[in-house]
C-alpha cells in the first residue's frame, strides 16, 4: 500500500483529495494547522467526515521548521500532496501576501529534501490565478501575468518548486486549479451562494463579461491521482492544468443553477456593479496535457445537477 501525505485536509480541495486517495486504496496520513476544537463549522465538518479515512492525522505548522521533516521520516511517504495554503481573502488587494508565501513557499526547500531522503515525490496544487492577464486559453508553458496577490504568491511557489526539483532531484507535477464549486464548499463562496437564492427562488445579480473555467472539486481531486503516477514518468518537473476549457459566465453558470433546481432562469440578472477592479475578463485554462494523462473534467451541467441533487436532499 503506497502512502500519501495530503496537507490542508479541512480545506474544501483538501477534503476530496483525502476522499481521491483514500478511495483508491492509498494510505493517507493528513496534515492540519488548528486543532478540532477551534475549526470554523465547515471546516470542522469536513475534519469529521474525512477523519475515518484517515490513517492518522498530523498536526503540523508547516510555517514551522522541522514540522515537514519529522512527518516524512516517521511515515516515508511516496507522494507528498503540498495542498495547504493562503487563500483569505484571495480576490482583494487586503490579501496578505507576506504570510501566504510563509505557507506556500517557504515550507518548500525543507520538503523537497525530507522527499529527496525518502525518494519520493511531490504534487503542489497551484492555480489558475498565475496566468493572471495573459491571453487564454492559457497553456501550460505560456506566459503568466498574474493580476492579484494571490496569483503572484502561487507563480512564487511553482517556481521555487521548480528550482529545488532540479537541485534535489525530486519528482514534482504542479496542479493549476481553476473554479472550484461542489459538495462541502464553504458556505458565502460563489457557487454555494448563488444555489441557495435559486432554491430560495430569490433574484440573483452577478457580474457580466467574466468567462470563468469551472469544474466539480471531486472531479479534480480524482485528477491527482494519474499525476501522482506521472511522477515517475518524463520530466522531473511539470505543470497541468486541471480545467474543462471551457469558458461559463457568470449568468451562465447561475442559470445552469436554476435549471437544476426548477427555478425561473429569469431570476438571474447581470450588474456591472458586481464588477471587481483588477479581475481579468478570462480565466480558462487548456486542458490538453491532463487529457493526455487520461483526465477529463466533468460537463459543467451534469456537475451541477449533481450539486443541486445533494443540496436539495439537505446532504450538499
Amino acid at each position: 500500500m503506497r502512502t500519501a501525505v495530503v496537507t490542508g485536509i479541512s480545506s474544501f480541495l483538501g477534503y476530496h483529495l483525502v476522499r481521491s486517495f483514500a478511495e483508491a486504496g492509498w494510505r493517507v496520513v493528513g496534515t492540519h494547522r488548528t486543532p478540532l476544537g477551534q475549526l470554523e463549522p465547515p471546516y470542522r465538518r469536513r475534519f469529521v467526515e474525512i477523519s475515518p479515512l484517515l490513517f492518522q492525522a498530523e498536526r503540523v505548522d508547516l510555517t514551522e521548521p522541522g514540522g515537514i521533516r519529522t512527518v516524512v521520516r516517521r511515515h516515508k511517504p511516496d507522494v507528498w500532496v503540498h495542498h495547504a495554503g493562503w487563500a483569505r481573502d484571495l480576490g482583494s488587494e487586503r490579501y496578505d501576501l507576506g504570510y501566504a508565501d510563509q505557507v506556500n513557499v517557504l515550507p518548500l526547500p525543507e520538503l523537497h529534501q525530507a522527499m529527496a531522503e525518502v525518494g519520493g515525490g511531490i504534487l503542489i496544487t497551484g492555480s489558475g490565478a498565475e496566468y493572471g492577464d495573459a491571453p487564454g486559453p492559457h497553456r501550460e508553458n505560456g506566459p503568466c501575468w498574474p493580476t492579484s496577490a494571490y496569483g503572484l504568491s502561487k507563480l512564487g511557489e511553482t517556481l521555487r518548486a521548480r528550482q529545488l526539483s532540479a537541485l534535489h532531484g525530486v519528482p514534482v507535477r504542479v496542479a493549476r486549479v481553476y473554479g472550484l464549486y461542489g459538495s462541502r464548499d464553504n458556505p458565502g463562496r460563489l457557487a454555494p451562494t448563488l444555489l441557495d437564492q435559486l432554491i430560495r427562488r430569490q433574484p440573483v445579480r452577478v457580474a457580466p463579461g467574466l468567462l470563468r473555467d469551472y469544474c466539480d472539486a471531486a472531479d479534480v481531486a480524482r485528477a491527482y491521482l494519474p499525476l501522482a503516477e506521472d511522477l515517475s514518468r518524463g520530466p522531473l518537473f511539470g505543470i497541468v492544468n486541471l480545467c474543462s476549457g471551457v469558458g461559463v459566465s457568470l449568468s451562465q453558470l447561475a442559470r445552469a443553477m436554476a435549471k437544476a433546481v426548477g427555478a425561473d432562469p429569469a431570476l438571474v440578472s447581470e450588474d456591472p456593479a458586481f464588477l471587481r477592479e483588477g479581475e481579468p475578463a478570462a480565466a480558462v485554462g487548456d486542458p490538453t496535457l491532463a487529457a493526455a494523462l487520461g483526465w477529463t473534467a466533468m460537463p459543467l451541467e451534469q456537475g451541477i445537477q449533481a450539486l443541486a441533487g445533494r443540496t436539495l436532499q439537505g446532504v450538499g
